[in-house]
């Protein structure tokens, strides 16, 4: 195999329990969503969209995402990054939302009849 070859190694379905396990368990994590894991070399790295309640500001839900963070890279082995992001409410999705609604916003702030209008 030369150096141009690639390996793919799957991330064993426990490790992504594991996770799921542990951000349920941290106090103010409502419930969790996708958790995607990765190996980079021979570390794990890990996104997760975790739900927080609706009345939490912004710097509470920030700190609930860096305690859930913690908690991922001490209970999942060779994990050594990851990032949470946080959803206010009920749905874990709403905090990825679409590329296409931004692009969709970016165009209508900035076509001419924006402008127009004002």
């Amino acid at each position: 195999m030369s150096n141009n070859d690639l390996v793919r190694v799957e991330v064993a379905a426990g490790h992504v329990d594991t996770a799921q396990h542990a951000l349920r368990d941290v106090d103010g994590v409502l419930d969790v969503g996708q958790v995607r894991m990765r190996w980079i070399g021979h570390t794990l790295r890990a996104e997760a969209d975790i739900v927080v309640a609706p009345d939490n500001t912004v710097i509470q839900a920030h700190a609930l995402a860096v305690t859930a963070e913690h908690a991922l890279i001490h209970a999942v082995p060779r994990l050594t990054a990851t990032t949470v992001h946080t959803a206010h409410g009920t749905d874990p999705n709403i905090s990825r939302p679409p590329q296409r609604r931004f692009q969709q916003l970016r165009l209508s702030l900035t076509s001419p009849q924006h402008f127009r209008d004002r």
